[in-house]
This record gives C-alpha cells, structure tokens and sequence, in this order.
C-alpha cells in the first residue's frame, strides 16, 4: 500500500476524448464531412483532479487506463498538470476509456462512451489508496465508474470521519452519492 500526500483525492475516470466537429450530426445510416478533429484528456474524474490541481490543490487521482498509447500518454498529461500518479493502475484487460464525440455548428453533440478500463476501477484499487484517502482533506467521487468502487472508497473516507457533502441533490437520493460526492474531513483544516 502506497500513502502519497495530496490535500484532495480523487477517485474516478479518465476518457481520451476524440471529438469531430461537422456542419450538421448524421441521421441514421448517414455518413457527413467532418471540418476538424481534435483529441483531447477528459473524464469526469480525471477533470474534477486537474481543474484542482490548476487552482492550486495537491492532488491525487484513483483510476483505471489500459496498457495502451492512450493510457500512457494520459499519465503524461496528469503529471504535467501536478497531478499524482502514484494510485493510477494500468491493465491489458481493457482498453482507455474513450468517448467518440460529433460537435454540429450549433453546438450540439452526440457522444458514445465506451468505459473501457474505468469498468474495472475496483475495491481493491480503493483499498490500496487507502493511506493516501485517509490522509486527504477532500475526496471526490463521480458516477463514471463501477458503483461498489464508490461505495469503498466513501465508506473508507467514512470510517476516518469524513462528512458526506452531496453535490448533486436533485437526483434520485439513494444514488446521488455515487454521481457527485465529496467527502470534506473534519480533522484538517482549510476546507
């Protein structure tokens, strides 16, 4: 088990985003031109752990990349943002995480996810975190990831006297913590 310092720990997904841009979106059986493409880092976690970190957070990301270009050049972007690595497993089960994204002129999207390695983001990558989320301020979790990895790792922030700060109250209660939550522990300061 490794304990790595980070003030905020983030326990959730990283995407490799391939995003077309197109005058219109396809109808069915359609095919378009497409006027640009671009590849970029996302994934709800990934994101929350690096807008952190760009505001001045130590932070720390839990998560899942396949064995893969994608996956490699992932973890070279999250360290160039300061992010710490040192809990993000790589497995030649499954691919990155990639969402396959089309952009029209107005703006509007269509997106097909496919989860890739975060559906394999599991308890045993949380409990191996464990050092650094007991130790952290702020953890956050979000819904792009295996439910029973969200409920391990809050219930883990729990039993070091973590509060539960839902950040998503208009969804159904029973679940809004899987979607969004942070956990904010009342023994350190500054939160």
């Amino acid at each position: 088990m490794c304990s790595i310092s980070a003030q905020i720990v983030t326990v959730g997904s990283c995407m490799r985003d391939m995003t077309s841009f197109t005058g219109r979106l396809p109808k069915a059986g359609e095919t378009v031109q497409g006027r640009r493409f671009q590849m970029g880092f996302g994934g709800k976690g990934a994101n929350q752990c690096v807008a952190a970190a760009k505001l001045g957070a130590s932070t720390a990301l839990v998560a899942k990349l396949g064995d893969d270009s994608h996956g490699r050049s992932y973890v070279d972007e999250l360290r160039a943002h300061g992010v710490s690595v040192g809990h993000v497993s790589f497995t030649g089960d499954s691919h990155t995480g990639i969402a396959s994204i089309l952009v029209d002129d107005d703006g509007r999207n269509c997106i097909v996810v496919m989860s890739g390695a975060n559906a394999l983001l599991s308890p045993g990558d949380v409990s191996k975190a464990g050092e650094t989320i007991a130790r952290c301020s702020v953890l956050v979790c979000q819904g792009e990831i295996p439910a029973e990895t969200n409920l391990a790792a809050l219930s883990l922030a729990k039993r070091h006297g973590g509060r539960l700060r839902p950040c998503s109250p208009r969804l159904d209660p029973i679940i809004s913590h899987l979607t969004v939550a942070v956990f904010f522990f009342s023994s350190q300061n500054g939160f």
